[in-house]
């Protein structure tokens, strides 16, 4: 009996040895039929370099000699010709794939894979390449040996320099790398005619716009979150446009009409330093969100945006705008501004006030609107403080008042990267900077000063970031806090980094 048990448990283990054998025995790629033994190995090596025993899922990887059935592989005519491992946990640095030529889309997004991005030289046949949501470094290869790409995906990274013209890339239609560290000025793709979407949002590009006359097939244009200067085209040669997200830049200058966008849906241009009227748009008559809050602009509030029919988000808020007397904006059917979920239409209007107007032009027979546009402006705020650095806070104030019992009052205040407000205290003072909501200088009339303070920011390690500096003229006695918030009649704002370094 006993040596029954023993050939039996004998058998046992052989048995299970045996299957334990087979279920974790390395890839062959010799062994490999469906594609080649080079083509094998090329993805045995996206396995190693990128810690595939710890992928989310790895089935059949480097267990099955049928690599077409491996999770996230396909492939045609005995070729490999799309990878998809997007969200499976991918860590390490992507091999170059050279010996994958008929490769047409590869799909790694949303993994936490490192290091520079190969050129992909030998990828010809490449259409789509989607790397973002990962961690990769260094500079934008700029892809000049694959000339079939359609679509490079490469936002949230830490990608850094200058930006390809990417001039050898004529089939390319998507090109998205926002939130990534790329510095310079941007330029006008010329070469890329199919362009349908360009987002290069929350970088750190500077210069002037271009109007992108070459790409006329562009549906969206997102350039928000940079530090882009100067004037707004009109984009005349882009009449598929359907977003243009120009939000939080530098830009200055009045507002197109953008007559010749009639298929426009969205506009967003907040946080800039625009000045001037608001246009009416009537000439896009599909605007569904509107932002241009936090700005310089002046002016009526438009009625005429009771015909945009479409239009369900409007933000216009911190800008020294009025409204039109005996007219209920509150009729139109807007839904919230873009401030917050709770922030709506008619909390949006109570922050602005009713038009003064005198009496007809002689001239033209138009209304004359007198509200004030007080010229405000931050003198030699440096871009960068280092440490050890004071920053020294200097702002010139021009006030004409129309009817010498005019009286305003002067706010500056500081916004810290803690997102807490600090309010300039009036002088003679021990403290020159309080968490106390109050007014800098009060009851002015008819003036032209420069006021200048030495700030008590004096750039110690560890307390860098951006500070942004904010400066407004309201009518005396007035608290801005019955509103919420401190910059209803928003003027002038000016940022600087203090370097924790």
């Amino acid at each position: 009996m006993m040596l029954i048990l023993k050939r039996l448990l004998l058998v046992w283990i052989v048995w299970h040895l045996g299957v334990l054998s087979v279920t974790h025995a390395a890839t062959d790629c010799n062994a490999v039929t469906e594609i080649s033994s080079a083509e094998c190995v090329s993805l045995l090596e996206l396995y190693n370099s990128t810690d595939g025993a710890n992928w989310k899922n790895s089935l059949e990887w480097n267990e099955t000699n049928t690599p077409c059935s491996w999770h996230g592989i396909t492939c045609e005519n005995h070729d490999v010709t799309k990878i998809n491992l997007s969200d499976n946990q991918l860590t390490g640095t992507i091999p170059n794939f050279s010996a994958l030529p008929n490769l047409e889309w590869l799909y790694l997004s949303s993994n936490q894979l490192t290091g520079r991005i190969p050129n992909f030289s030998s990828l010809s046949n490449l259409q789509g390449l989607h790397l973002w949501n990962n961690q990769l470094t260094g500079t934008i290869p700029n892809f000049s040996a694959l000339p079939n790409l359609e679509v490079l995906s490469l936002s949230n990274n830490q990608l850094t320099g200058t930006l390809p013209n990417f001039s050898a890339l004529p089939n390319l239609e998507m090109l998205d790398l926002r939130s990534n560290q790329l510095t310079g000025t941007l330029p006008n793709f010329s070469a890329l005619p199919n362009l349908e979407m360009l987002a290069l949002h929350s970088n750190q590009l500077t210069g002037t716009l271009p109007n992108f006359s070459a790409l006329s097939n562009l549906e969206t244009l997102d350039l928000g979150s940079n530090q882009l200067m100067g004037s707004i085209p009109n984009f005349r040669a882009l009449p598929n446009l359907l977003g243009l997200e120009l939000s939080d830049n530098q830009l200055t200058g009045t507002i197109p009409n953008f007559s010749a966008l009639p298929n426009l849906v969205g506009l967003a241009l907040s946080e800039n330093q625009l000045l001037g009227t608001i246009p009416n748009f009537s000439a896009m008559p599909n605007l569904e969100w509107l932002y241009l809050g936090s700005n310089q602009l002046t002016g009526i509030i438009p009625v005429s945006y009771n015909t945009l029919i479409n239009l369900n988000y409007l933000d216009i808020i911190n800008n020294p705008l009025c409204k039109k007397a005996d007219y209920d904006y509150s009729i139109w059917p807007i839904e919230q501004s873009r401030l917050s979920d709770e922030t709506t239409w008619q909390a949006q209007l109570e922050t602005f006030p009713i038009c003064k107007t005198s009496t007809n032009n002689e001239e033209t027979g138009d209304e004359i609107v007198t509200v004030y546009n007080f010229p405000l402006k931050f003198i030699r705020l440096k871009e960068l403080y280092q440490i050890g650095e004071i920053v020294e806070v200097k702002i010139e104030v021009h006030f004409t008042a129309k009817n010498p019992a005019d009286r305003v009052d002067l706010w500056i205040a500081v916004q810290l990267p803690s997102k807490e407000f600090l309010y300039m205290t009036p002088l003679p003072s021990a403290d020159l900077f309080s968490t106390t909501s109050q007014f800098f200088k009060s009851n002015l009339g008819t003036t032209a000063d420069t006021f200048a303070v030495i700030s008590n920011f004096k750039v110690e390690p560890g307390l860098g970031g951006n500070y942004t500096f904010y400066a407004a003229l309201i009518e005396t006695g007035k608290n801005p806090l019955n509103d919420g918030m401190w910059v209803m009649r928003y003027i002038e704002q000016a940022s600087t980094m203090l370097s924790d370094r």
